[in-house]
C-alpha cells in the first residue's frame, strides 16, 4: 500500500468509526431509557453519555487554551528548540488548568456561601 493510499484511507476510516460510535451510543441510551420506563423510573433523571452541562467547562477550556497559546508564544519568542517549545506548551497548559481549577473552586465556595446566607436570612422572615 502506497503512502498516498494510506493517507486517503485514514480520514475515511476515522469518519466511519466516529459515525458508528455515535450511532451505538444513541442506541444504548435508547435501550437504557426503555429499561428505566419499564421499571417505572423517570428517564430524565438519568445521566446520559453526553452528561449534564457543566457551567465551568468553558472556563477550564479557556484557561487551558490561553496557557497553550502563551506556551507557544514564549517558546517561539525565546527558544528555537522544538523540545523546549513542546515542554512550554505542556507546562503553560497545565498552569492554565490549575488556575482555572482554583478560580472554579473560588466561585463555587462563594456561591455556596451566598446560598447559605440566603437560607439563613429566609429563616428569619
Amino acid at each position: 500500500m502506497t503512502p498516498q493510499q494510506l493517507a486517503l484511507m485514514v480520514p475515511i476510516i476515522g469518519s466511519i468509526g466516529l459515525f458508528t460510535m455515535i450511532i451505538f451510543i444513541r442506541r444504548f441510551e435508547n435501550i437504557e431509557r426503555m429499561a428505566m420506563i419499564e421499571r417505572g423510573l423517570n428517564p430524565k433523571d438519568a445521566k446520559t453519555v453526553w452528561g449534564k452541562c457543566d457551567p465551568h467547562r468553558p472556563l477550564r477550556f479557556g484557561f487551558t487554551a490561553v496557557g497553550i497559546g502563551l506556551g507557544l508564544f514564549f517558546g517561539n519568542l525565546f527558544f528555537h528548540d522544538e523540545g523546549v517549545i513542546a515542554g512550554l506548551i505542556v507546562l503553560c497548559g497545565g498552569v492554565g488548568l490549575l488556575s482555572g481549577y482554583l478560580l472554579q473552586m473560588g466561585l463555587q465556595s462563594k456561591a455556596n456561601k451566598d446560598d447559605k446566607d440566603k437560607t439563613e436570612s429566609d429563616e428569619y422572615l
